[in-house]
């Protein structure tokens, strides 16, 4: 997929990346809530001071550090605004999200990011189907910017990894070759994902 090329690139760039992949079918994949606590987990995991800063919270809150039972704001209050945008980091840090059009509240959790006021920058990017943008958070971002995938825009790559794949699946018959690469190509609309699983199921 699209993001994760871009978190391949950025980590063959030496950069730490932390990510979310977003999924309409998994009840907690898609929680706005869990995402925070993914995106925490893998910084604390990365970086010593973060994870320091983290469990020194807790301990002097008393209480136990479990996220499981904490709330959307309260993460992002606690953890977000209260430890992790007032960080004074090396490097900027980077949040992959992919379909955040399948969040369970995609309105709130754009709002929050795009109004993002970090010590250390902060760089976002999201992969989703068309989508309303919130207006006031756009305004109060400082770089922000769209860009559309049409299929003419995947078109080559698309023709290039079906065929690869399909010939390599069914070495011997070319005209059944011929026939699923015409049908997949067809029926995928440019969907990447709607390929690799067809496929998948051929390869079994």
């Amino acid at each position: 997929t699209i993001a994760s090329t871009i978190i391949d690139h950025i980590q063959a760039m030496g950069q730490k990346c932390q990510y979310h992949f977003f999924c309409a079918g998994h009840q907690i994949k898609r929680n706005a809530a869990y995402c925070l606590r993914s995106i925490a987990a893998q910084l604390a995991s990365s970086n010593a001071e973060f994870r320091e800063r983290l469990l020194n919270r807790y301990k002097s809150a008393g209480t136990n550090m479990n996220f499981d039972k904490q709330s959307f704001e309260m993460l992002w209050e606690n953890v977000f605004e209260g430890i992790i945008f007032k960080m004074k980091l090396p490097a900027p840090l980077f949040w992959v999200f992919d379909g955040i059009d399948e969040v369970d509240s995609t309105q709130r959790l754009l709002s929050h990011l795009l109004k993002i006021r970090s010590e250390t920058p902060i760089k976002l990017f999201f992969t989703s189907r068309p989508i309303s943008i919130p207006s006031a958070a756009v305004a109060s971002s400082s770089s922000f910017s769209l860009f559309f995938l049409s299929e003419e825009h995947t078109n080559d790559d698309m023709r290039a990894f079906v065929q690869a794949t399909v010939q390599d699946a069914l070495p011997n018959d070319e005209a059944l070759q011929t026939y699923v690469i015409s049908q997949i190509l067809r029926k995928s609309s440019g969907s990447f994902l709607w390929a690799k699983l067809v496929i998948e199921m051929l390869q079994d």
